[in-house]
């Protein structure tokens, strides 16, 4: 390391052990272009990318219905999770497979978009049959994610035209906690940041709507958190306290109500319950998948080690065991006890074994991860969340700085960090010290 940068680092070393992290802070996730991740974690990663999303027949399993419209009554399909996913992945990894794959299926999904707007699978009931509200917000959410990171102004366009569909399809209502309409407050905050288009905030905030929800915690415990993750992002743009009031009791119920079960992961039967049964339809993929994006939400928010905590033994002991260890099979319950089995669809639909929720919320899953392992803090500094061999490149107080993990965390506890300015600077480097660890030691050099 050159000596300028190494004077740089020692400062940044030692104020990362004195320094504490004040509960109001604001973390931002770091660019995860701008990460590259080994360990298990970047194994993860990449089987997913390589053996399972590239591995898809998107043509038949996803774009298909889409074209064809002749789904009645009940079938889902989760292409807009999947454009979210393709999205986000090819940001990260920066694959030109990926990439093309995604620049394919977001075009396809546009052509089969009618006059009216409407992108879905059902010739008939539009809007009122089960899953088409769910599979049309996720499309107009995916849509929303390539205008961010890509600049798509076609997808912009189709998103705001199926949106449009839906107020006047369905007028505005209070929010009832159902997996039929799962993704609709969320993808409309999307639309409105996207846009600043008041109508799309005010469609789900009326009355009852999203910026007075509360209810007790209780039913469907993916689709609470949903709603909770909606206001939290609802709260990025409108910042009021009451929002962020039922995502803490989320996490209050995990911690003190028994709402964890100890692999880190919640549900059985896909609702919520408060005790250690560790078999049977226990911690839904979907399920770990929004509780680890819940905590990240309120990571940024409240920059409380908690999060980390619970997000770092949901990822490594619930989200990987939904995946087989080749990457191509994944888990819609992951049971710390008992058999466990690979979802292959339902024989009484039309359900297909990469389509669905849980397939689909895990590769979202795994597309969120390279944003959690560190946070730039609001103080221009730093914030290590998850230890993993990995490497980020960063802009702080006029400095690139390049941090770089060494590592074979989980296996042992030891991290080396490599903290390398181009240019001597002074700025906090925060390390989240596992609860685990009765005893943490951190040493210069």
């Amino acid at each position: 390391m050159p000596k300028r940068a190494f004077r740089a680092a020692l400062v940044l070393v030692l104020a990362a052990a004195a320094a504490g992290v004040s509960a109001a802070e604001q973390l931002t996730p770091v660019d995860p272009s701008r990460v590259k991740v080994g360990g298990e974690i970047g194994r993860r990663i990449d089987i997913t990318v390589r053996k399972n999303l590239l591995a898809i027949d998107m043509e038949d399993d996803f774009l298909r219905p889409f074209r064809q419209k002749k789904r009645w009554p009940f079938s889902y399909v989760g292409l807009g999770k999947q454009i979210d996913a393709l999205v986000r992945l090819a940001v990260h990894t920066n694959d030109k497979k990926v990439i093309e794959l995604k620049n394919h299926v977001v075009s396809e999904t546009i052509k089969t978009q009618l006059p009216d707007g409407y992108i879905g699978i059902f010739g008939g009931g539009r809007l009122r049959v089960w899953w088409d509200v769910h599979e049309m917000s996720y499309v107009i959410f995916g849509l929303v994610r390539d205008y961010e990171h890509f600049g798509n102004r076609a997808a912009l366009e189709a998103a705001k035209k199926a949106a449009d569909y839906m107020m006047k399809g369905r007028p505005a209502r209070p929010i009832v906690v159902h997996v039929s309409t799962i993704g609709l407050e969320q993808a409309f905050v999307a639309l409105y940041e996207a846009t600043k288009d008041k109508k799309y905030l005010d469609y789900v905030n009326k009355g009852d709507g999203l910026e007075n929800w509360h209810g007790a915690i209780g039913g469907h415990a993916y689709d609470y958190m949903n709603v909770c993750h909606a206001q939290l992002d609802l709260y990025r743009v409108k910042p009021d306290e009451k929002l962020l009031r039922q995502s803490r009791r989320v996490v209050e119920f995990l911690t003190a109500g028994d709402g964890l079960v100890i692999d880190g992961t919640c549900s059985l039967g896909e609702g919520w319950h408060n005790n250690q049964v560790g078999t049977g339809k226990l911690g839904e993929t979907c399920c770990t998948a929004y509780l680890i994006r819940l905590l990240d939400r309120l990571m940024q928010i409240d920059a409380r080690s908690l999060y980390g905590d619970i997000m770092e033994r949901a990822i490594f002991n619930a989200l990987f065991a939904a995946q087989s260890p080749d990457g191509r099979e994944l888990r819609k319950y992951t049971p710390f006890d008992g058999p466990r089995h690979y979802y292959q669809g339902e024989k009484s639909s039309d359900f297909k074994r990469d389509t669905y929720c849980c397939p689909n919320n895990f590769r979202r899953g795994i597309a969120d991860l390279p944003g959690l392992i560190c946070y730039r803090t609001s103080d221009d500094g730093l914030l290590i969340n998850l230890y993993t061999a990995s490497s980020a490149t960063i802009k702080l107080k006029g400095a690139t700085v390049k941090l770089r993990q060494e590592t074979d965390y989980p296996t042992s506890g030891k991290v080396v960090m490599h903290v390398a300015p181009d240019k001597p600077a002074t700025f906090p480097l925060r390390l989240r010290i596992p609860r685990w660890c009765a005893k943490a030691r951190v040493s210069v050099n």
